[in-house]
């Protein structure tokens, strides 16, 4: 089941950015939007074979963009 927990508002890039989050099954989802014609990027926090927490995209394939806007909501949540 689906749950809104917050949602912020935030500068990446130069550009306005709206991020929400969402809790499915006990981990957190984000949606990050920075257009309404553009699907939001997809993020949660993974874990590597040592067990250090990560971002990353969901799909994979925007890891760049993942560990940035993470660093951001980082600091948001904080």
């Amino acid at each position: 089941m689906e749950k809104e927990i917050t949602d912020w508002e935030t500068v990446y890039r130069g550009h306005q950015v709206k991020i929400g989050k969402r809790t499915f099954g006990g981990t957190d989802v984000y949606y990050v939007s920075s257009s309404p014609d553009k699907k939001p990027l997809v993020l949660t926090r993974a874990l590597k074979s040592g067990g250090k927490e990560f971002w990353t995209s969901i799909p994979q394939g925007m890891q760049r963009e993942a560990e940035e806007i993470g660093a951001i909501i980082d600091k948001l949540e904080k």
